[in-house]
């Protein structure tokens, strides 16, 4: 996957260095999330281009390969809204790892729930962004020192943590906004007392409101990646009358 994921720089060391007084090439990103956001960030070269038999060469346009970046970038997506400070400063949520792990949960949760409508491929690229999603919290957890001996135990509970309240959220899916307003209180808030009742309804509103977008986005579109959150606290409409996302 690094080889395919990279194979624009392969191109750009064939080509003739470029002179003093141009541009120089970006510097070669340091992790897969980057690396990925490197590769899809300029336009894909034409298919007509010159040296497009090398990146077919490489399989940069086999699908394998598609979904790899595409998955990278719909992670991308996740940890950056889990990121935003709305979470902690307006809705309630504590600024605590186990906390920010929950956003996370929640985000990744949204993405599967869509990518169940894409069959084969859906589940493919579900596994594919699963495994961005543990191998960044395990880049977290060896930066917060957690020791070798111990990391196994804690990335088990913290996948542990992930299936209960992806399965809460699940039953939610089918049920009343007062199941997802559990759900969330208990997994997200950690039953922290001091969430008001109306940070909770927010939560819900913006739960509701974001799987009903991502349920409406064309496949292409949702799959590319380029799509973003939006906002936790923007105005939100009612949901169209467009059937909801079903398990």
């Amino acid at each position: 996957p690094a080889l395919l994921l990279n194979s624009k720089m392969v191109v750009r060391s064939l080509s003739n260095p470029p002179p003093e007084n141009q541009p120089q090439a970006p510097q070669k990103p340091v992790d897969s999330v980057d690396r990925a956001k490197w590769a899809v960030g300029e336009k894909n070269p034409s298919k007509d281009g010159k040296k497009n038999w090398i990146l077919r060469l490489l399989g940069y346009y086999t699908q394998e390969s598609t979904d790899i970046r595409s998955s990278i970038m719909l992670y991308t997506n996740a940890r950056e809204q889990a990121a935003r400070q709305e979470f902690l400063r307006q809705l309630g949520v504590e600024n605590d790892l186990a906390s920010r792990f929950q956003l996370e949960c929640l985000h990744v949760w949204m993405i599967f729930v869509r990518l169940r409508r894409e069959g084969k491929r859906g589940k493919a690229m579900s596994q594919e962004v699963f495994d961005r999603f543990w191998e960044d919290m395990t880049k977290q957890l060896v930066s917060l020192e957690v020791k070798s001996i111990s990391l196994n135990t804690r990335t088990r509970e913290l996948q542990n943590a992930f299936y209960g309240s992806a399965v809460a959220y699940d039953f939610s899916l089918a049920n009343s906004d007062a199941i997802l307003a559990s759900a969330l209180h208990r997994n997200l808030f950690n039953y922290n007392p001091r969430c008001r009742p109306t940070q909770l309804l927010q939560m819900v509103a913006y739960v509701r409101a974001e799987l009903h977008r991502l349920h409406a986005m064309p496949t292409e579109e949702f799959l590319a990646g380029g799509w973003r959150f939006t906002p936790p606290l923007a105005a939100r409409a009612p949901p169209s009358s467009a059937d909801p996302p079903r398990l």
